[in-house]
């Protein structure tokens, strides 16, 4: 399989005419952290910065991930300066997998925009044990973004879960009343406070409103997922039993511990 990248492989990279050792690294961790930095300005467009990982994209890596996290910003950068749409979508894909070595494809693209060339780097897998640590737990997603509802639920299903998707409050609360008639109730509640532009945070706020006097949600613990703002709805106070505030992007592993923390303290 030859995949890789001028200047990368799976055994070494090359820089300055000398060939470093590769290093182990989280994926979605790495690239989390080179779209972060983009996030503030973009929500401030009115962009959505959402990462979308494949099943088979291994959760470690060994090679360069400085080099790597660095493209992908750069990417990132460019997509949202050239953006047409409210979303830019970093996705990453395995474009298989030969002798132990994966050959990692990342698109970095906004809607209605002529797409740059994938990235790709061949790395070297490495080997994790999987597990579901969200067995059975029935979670209700809330998000106004089709993308980012349909990114949640394949990650909570990665983890065990069993995911419902609600595209607004009233819907969520219709299923929260529905779901305690019969019998099956939530263990807990993701949403996604879409808080771009002024409208997005007078939707916010009335959600949060809402919520604050939900009998629904009393005892519900709850991770709210807020954009990269500066003025953050989700900072506003709830009468639950427990509560988890973080900042997309967001990795999966970082949401499923989140998750876990509640569900152990609940």
């Amino acid at each position: 399989m030859d995949r890789t990248t001028p200047g990368t492989s799976a055994e070494g990279v090359v820089k300055d005419g000398a060939t470093t050792s590769p290093r182990t690294f989280a994926v979605a961790e790495t690239l989390v952290n080179a779209m972060r930095p983009h996030a503030g300005e973009a929500h401030e467009r009115g962009i959505e910065l959402l990462l979308d990982v494949g099943a088979d994209v291994p959760a470690s890596l060994s090679g360069d991930a400085a080099e790597l996290g660095e493209v992908v910003a750069r990417a990132t950068r460019v997509a949202i300066d050239a953006a047409k749409s409210d979303e830019v979508v970093v996705t990453v894909r395995n474009a298989g997998t030969s002798d132990g070595d994966v050959a990692l494809v990342v698109d970095v693209r906004a809607a209605g925009v002529e797409p740059a060339a994938p990235i790709a780097r061949c790395l070297r897998a490495i080997e994790a044990p999987r597990h579901a640590p969200l067995s059975s737990a029935r979670i209700l997603v809330v998000a106004e973004r089709e993308r980012l509802r349909s990114i949640l639920r394949e990650e909570l299903a990665r983890a065990g879960a069993r995911t419902d998707l609600a595209h607004d409050f009233d819907a969520a609360l219709g299923q929260l009343n529905e779901a305690a008639g019969a019998g099956d109730r939530f263990a807990l509640i993701v949403i996604a406070l879409d808080g771009a532009g002024e409208a997005g945070h007078d939707r916010a706020r009335r959600m949060v409103q809402k919520m604050r006097f939900s009998k629904a949600l009393a005892k519900t613990p709850l991770v709210v997922l807020s954009p990269g703002a500066r003025r953050d709805p989700a900072t506003i106070g709830f009468p639950l039993s427990g509560i988890a505030k973080l900042t997309r992007p967001v990795t999966a592993a970082a949401l499923v511990r989140a998750i876990e923390g509640l569900l152990i303290a609940s």
